[in-house]
């Protein structure tokens, strides 16, 4: 079976890999398993480039997706065979794809589609035009509570339905190996207005990450009588004028908000004495990657309680939690881990072993290969190049 995998947003491959031998960014999650299948990644056009969406690609948007993706889709259609294998890392460009080859051909091609959220009314038409054009896919959600609602709508219809969750890179995301108490300020740091650790006085450092589904208000009022400092790095690969987040105004002076390159964000974790995951309620596994990626680097965490992967690691006690838009809560909980850094130290060993085992990017892969494998009958091959 020939592969091909499909990305929502552009990359430049070759950089990220550039970045990934100079320690100055993680492996992607994309490139790895095109190793592994070897197959051809394919996403949108490069961001100013002459090659624009046609009026169909317009047009079709009005219904998903963006023209973009559609132009993508059209693209990578002209380039599958009968037999063929897609791995989509979104229903933004998988669903559009899988819609033209069931129209237009090819038929019989493999589709795993990632679904953030099956229950957003695009995307419940979009598989319900699948349905009647008799297409099986298999679904990729987040956490299990999805994959019920997943069967309820699609089950009879879908090659398959799988919990994957998990894309955090364990050998850049690390603990800091000097002294755990040590305050360093990092080298990249001189060309930023902002200290990312205070050096001034001995306030504990809270951190936190991502834009969507985040409730920095809730946030800025839990910490304002407490003496700590707050760095929020305010990112994410899916940011737009639609993402649902808080934001108090104006910040508070312990409260900086902004962008943080990737070995800065790892500075920050590393230098963090708890990170701290404020959501807004939502359907599709919010904050798991700031979770991850904090556990990775050994720090305590905090986070809004939530169904799934979330859940599980509040059962196990891995994590501390609080009621989703509980002030008093959140404030209590953030004050008992500071106030007793030996317990959420050991709390944060544990969750260290338990992510790296279930939720490195490593074992998100062997996830795929199962899923893909059950659906299609197709055993991946690993290569002889690192892992």
């Amino acid at each position: 079976m020939t592969w091909h995998l499909l990305a929502s947003t552009y990359f430049d491959f070759e950089a990220i890999e550039r970045d990934v031998q100079a320690d100055r960014a993680p492996r992607h999650f994309l490139r790895e398993l095109s190793r592994h299948l070897d197959g051809a990644i394919h996403h949108p056009v490069e961001p100013g480039t002459s090659d624009r969406p046609s009026v169909f690609d317009r047009f079709a948007a009005l219904l998903y997706s963006d023209a973009q993706l559609w132009q993508l889709a059209r693209r990578v259609r002209r380039e599958l065979e009968p037999g063929d294998g897609v791995y989509a890392t979104g229903a933004n460009s998988g669903l559009p794809l899988a819609l033209l080859c069931s129209l237009f051909g090819p038929r019989q091609v493999n589709f795993a589609i990632a679904v953030t959220d099956v229950q957003r009314p695009r995307v419940r038409l979009m598989g319900w035009l699948l349905v009647l054009l008799r297409s099986r896919w298999l679904i990729l959600v987040p956490h299990d509570g999805m994959v019920e609602i997943a069967a309820k709508s699609f089950g009879r219809f879908a090659a398959g339905i799988m919990a994957i969750n998990g894309l955090t890179d364990f050998e850049f995301f690390r603990p800091d190996p000097a002294e755990p108490a040590k305050r360093a300020r990092p080298a990249s740091q001189a060309n930023h207005d902002i200290d990312l650790v205070h050096l001034e006085d001995d306030r504990p450092l809270l951190v936190s990450c991502g834009a969507e589904a985040r409730d920095y208000g809730l946030l800025a009022a839990a910490t304002n009588d407490l003496s700590v400092d707050v760095k929020v790095c305010f990112a994410s690969p899916n940011l737009t004028s639609k993402t649902r987040y808080t934001m108090p105004n104006p910040l508070p002076d312990y409260m900086h908000v902004q962008y943080f390159s990737f070995p800065e964000l790892r500075d920050l974790y590393q230098g963090a004495d708890v990170v701290v995951v404020p959501l807004l309620p939502n359907r599709y596994a919010a904050g798991l990657t700031t979770v991850f990626e904090a556990v990775a680097c050994g720090r305590p965490v905090v986070v809004a309680r939530s169904p799934g992967v979330v859940q599980e690691m509040i059962n196990r006690d891995l994590v501390s939690w609080y009621e989703m838009g509980d002030l008093n809560g959140l404030r209590t909980v953030i004050a008992d881990v500071l106030a007793d850094p030996a317990s959420s130290q050991a709390r944060a060993d544990r969750a260290h072993r338990w992510v790296q085992t279930h939720y490195s990017s490593a074992a998100y892969r062997r996830r795929v290969f199962q899923a893909l494998e059950t659906a299609f009958g197709e055993r991946p091959v690993a290569p002889t190049s690192r892992t």
